[in-house]
């Protein structure tokens, strides 16, 4: 009977922690401008953010939340010189940096994915995180650079903190950056029509979006 009296307030206590968690993003200022995040994913989800409510499953919201600690407590401490969260712009996109420095930026990153092979680190970034390049190579774009550090935290199954160097040539992320312009000027478009971007034809990206409920009762 003890047991279970402990599991039915556990049930309690992550309920609760799921209410808060939710609060606190929706607490976060709006965004009013375009953010790379919204054109390395899926534009739809990006469209959507601007008139809904998001509903996060309790797994998203302790991803985001364990990532945001892992940012403002542990890798702070390791970067204690560089500028968190540096604001950089271009082209009407706007790009948060999480550590700004010289002569080199990081991009910090938490997974639970298992981490790479040392002979296959290229293949994991571009198979199982193009969207991580995008975004990291927006930013390195917007900095005038040609090279951004990876700082990643792999949570399973032992903790592991990895630094990886990623570079590009100034060709490869200017075609990434017209890339983005092009979602850009077709987000806008939308917009302007009243009209939300089609579905995006990844389907894995719709599991577990906070905004698939509202998509799918959209047109």
């Amino acid at each position: 009977l003890e047991r279970e009296m402990k599991a039915k307030r556990l049930v309690e206590v992550e309920r609760d922690w799921n209410t808060d968690l939710q609060k606190v993003y929706e607490s976060e200022p709006k965004r009013t401008r375009t953010h790379v995040s919204d054109l390395t994913w899926c534009l739809r989800q990006s469209a959507l953010s601007r008139i809904h409510k998001p509903n996060w499953t309790p797994v998203t919201l302790y991803r985001f939340t364990m990532g945001r600690a892992m940012e403002n407590v542990f890798f702070s401490n390791l970067m204690p010189n560089a500028t968190q969260e540096m604001e950089v712009e271009s082209d009407g996109i706007v790009g948060h940096i999480d550590f700004g420095s010289d002569p080199v930026d990081y991009e910090c990153k938490l997974t639970w994915g298992k981490e790479p092979d040392e002979d296959d680190i290229q293949g994991w970034f571009e198979n199982s995180k193009g969207y991580w390049l995008t975004q990291a190579g927006a930013y390195t774009h917007m900095r005038g650079r040609t090279t951004m550090n990876f700082v990643i935290c792999f949570v399973s199954f032992i903790p592991r903190i990895r630094c990886y160097e990623v570079s590009w040539d100034k060709e490869e992320l200017q075609d990434m950056w017209d890339k983005l312009i092009d979602a850009k000027e077709y987000l806008d478009f939308k917009d302007a029509l009243g009209e939300l971007p089609m579905k995006t034809l990844d389907t894995y990206k719709c599991k577990s979006c906070q905004f698939k409920e509202a998509c799918d009762e959209s047109e």
